[in-house]
């Protein structure tokens, strides 16, 4: 069969480049930042490693000191230049002689935040990228204003900071006017130092660190950009991507549970309508289903009517179709990102070279907001595909003539996979909620200077409470689909007993199954015996109870070995390239064992959401080695 070329793989290639990269940093544990080269793979490294080792190139160092002293200048020579000498926003008719007054009272009119705080790790990330921004020396800062920033993240302060209350136009001021007052040691200002909480000025004096004392313009360049947007976003594209990579093989997984057809994704199809993540990801699913012998690798039109659904339904069918969007707007969410990290975003920029001042609004994050605002769109039909599909899973009329409810022992008191199937609904609900762009919800702000404003950091805290939730569905489905995948094996390898029995004695397999299916046989002997005793007339003289004993002695030793796990490596020899080392993964390093229903699936679940939430899935991903 043919499938769109690996050509077309964009996505999966990016995102495995970036757990790369990621790695690396975390390994190294430090980072040199020129303003040109941050990338969302090394933001999410330092955010996540406390005391991380970062550093500035000497030829930023040397170009923030030349802009620095233009400006200077040319304040000396009489100017009025917005931030430094005038108010700010809608007060910026007003003039005023101190510039260390000015941005001094400047971070205590934002410093008005409370409530819930942000998380330390958010704060090192802004931090960090506050420091790549004021590098790229269009800020007329001094070279120790990020140099101050990253001593505090190697010395482990982290400025304990409120985690609403802006709008992400002017950049976003409130939460960033707590980084730099605890810079300049203001009074009040409360930090964590190596996780204890105190005053700024006890941690500076307990680290060794001197505060910075703002000169014009120092202040409002630390606090006037959307830095806590595109931190938080930065890092939740980095996991909304490991995700996407996660539901593609949930979604081969699943082909594989309930026999899917590859047909699916042959070239002809996606060439027909060549969308980028649509060919990505007919390519991925075809190359993840390398070999399987669970799902349908011939075309239907060739294979004999089996009087069943000529075709696979929707949530498996047109699953390339639907996570292309997906990957394409991931891709370009990222590349939003990666720019916004890149920028000079404060106001007013300054160029030394060509001697000037330029007034405008880079601090506005809409592209940020817009970005992520898509992203979440682009979760939120992750989740819708996953429902879809468990659903059908779970469904005994649905799935193939699996148990129903994916049970694992008798159907009648084992509800299996119900509950989660309730849960799934729940989750993809709350997933349909947070999905809803922030950025038509903005209200006019600041004496209506801010009249527009991109809400960009509510946009990535959403995004990752999306993410939150969807890892939560790939948990399901990683675990359902295992059960189903020994359930399949199982059903195969017990019909394969019964046409074996039937034949011996000339029996009629569709009379039988009708009276009594593979699953009742395997789970229920009492109730097998009930049911085959109404088609007993017609056994050809077959005892009903030496068909059971018989079926009996053959299957049970491999429910069995199903059961202790002893046949993982077996069954998983069923499986495609890249879904048999999933299996593998899930049945014997996190030993998920097959479910038979007296024990509840909560243990299960939690021990695969902790390996999504750690390093575990990044070693797994780069192990299937699906594009080396």
């Amino acid at each position: 069969m043919e499938f769109p070329a690996k050509s077309n793989v964009k996505h999966w290639i990016q995102t495995l480049n970036d757990i790369r990269e990621y790695k690396e940093y975390i390994k190294a544990g430090s980072l040199e930042i020129d303003g040109e080269t941050l990338t969302i793979s090394k933001l999410y490294a330092m955010t996540f490693k406390p005391s991380f080792e970062c550093s500035i190139t000497e030829k930023c160092c040397d170009k923030m000191k030349k802009n620095y002293e233009f400006f200077t200048d040319l304040l000396k020579s009489g100017k009025v230049v917005y931030g430094a000498n005038t108010g700010y926003g809608g007060s910026a008719n007003v003039r005023y002689e101190s510039v260390a007054k000015v941005q001094e009272y400047l971070v205590s009119h934002l410093k008005a935040g409370f409530g819930r705080k942000a998380p330390t790790e958010l704060i090192r990330g802004v931090m960090v990228q506050r420091a790549n921004s004021l590098s790229k020396a269009r800020s007329a800062v001094r070279e120790e204003v990020p140099l101050l920033l990253l001593e505090m993240v190697r010395k482990d302060i982290v400025p304990i900071v409120p985690l609403r209350g802006t709008v992400s136009a002017s950049g976003d001021l409130m939460p960033s006017s707590y980084i730099a007052a605890a810079m300049m040691n203001m009074k009040g200002s409360r930090v964590l130092h190596k996780g204890v909480e105190m005053e700024a000025s006890e941690a500076f004096q307990l680290a060794s660190v001197k505060p910075v004392e703002f000169h014009a313009k120092e202040a409002l360049a630390v606090v006037n950009s959307s830095s806590f947007a595109a931190s938080l976003g930065s890092c939740m594209l980095f996991e909304a991507n490991v995700c996407a990579i996660l539901v593609q093989i949930c979604t081969a997984l699943i082909a594989e549970s309930l026999e899917g057809h590859l047909e699916s994704f042959h070239s002809l199809l996606h060439e027909s309508m060549p969308h980028p993540g649509q060919l990505e990801c007919a390519a991925n699913l075809s190359s993840l289903l390398n070999n399987s012998k669970m799902s349908i690798t011939d075309l239907e039109m060739r294979r004999e009517d089996s009087k069943g659904l000529k075709q696979d339904r929707y949530a498996l069918r047109t699953s390339p179709q639907w996570v292309a969007p997906v990957l394409d707007t991931l891709l370009r969410s990222r590349e939003k990102l990666e720019i916004e990290l890149n920028s000079s975003n404060d106001n007013p920029l300054i160029d030394d070279e060509r001697g000037v001042v330029i007034h405008g609004g880079n601090f506005q994050g809409i592209s940020v907001s817009m970005g992520l605002d898509h992203a979440r769109q682009a979760i939120q039909l992750c989740g819708k595909l996953l429902h879809g599909q468990f659903q059908e899973l779970v469904n005994g009329s649905m799935n193939g003539n699996l148990t129903p409810n994916l049970c694992g022992s008798d159907y009648n008191v084992d509800m299996g996979f119900k509950g989660c199937d309730t849960a799934m609904a729940a989750y993809c609900s709350e997933l349909d909620g947070l999905a809803n762009p922030v950025t038509n919800h903005v209200l006019s702000a600041e004496l209506h200077n801010q009249a527009i404003n991109s809400m960009g950091f509510l946009s990535a805290r959403k995004l990752e409470e999306s993410i939150e939730v969807l890892k939560q569905m790939i948990v399901q489905s990683l675990v359902a689909t295992c059960q189903a995948i020994d359930l399949r094996y199982l059903k195969n390898y017990a019909e394969a007993i019964i046409k074996t029995i039937l034949n011996e004695h000339k029996l009629n397999e569709k009379t039988f199954y009708r009276v009594c299916p593979w699953w009742v046989l395997v789970f229920s002997p009492p109730e097998a015996e009930v049911r085959l005793k109404e088609i007993s007339p017609f056994m050809n003289g077959l005892r009903f109870k030496d068909f059971l004993s018989e079926f009996e002695e053959v299957a049970k030793p491999v429910l069995e070995s199903i059961k202790n796990g002893t046949l993982v490596d077996r069954i998983s020899d069923e499986l495609g390239y890249g879904t048999k080392k999933v299996y593998r993964f899930l049945r014997q390093e996190l030993n998920i064992k097959f479910n038979i229903g007296a024990n509840s699936l909560d243990k299960d679940m939690e021990k695969v959401l902790s390996c999504i939430n750690s390093q575990k899935i990044l070693d797994l991903l780069q192990e299937i080695e699906l594009y080396s």
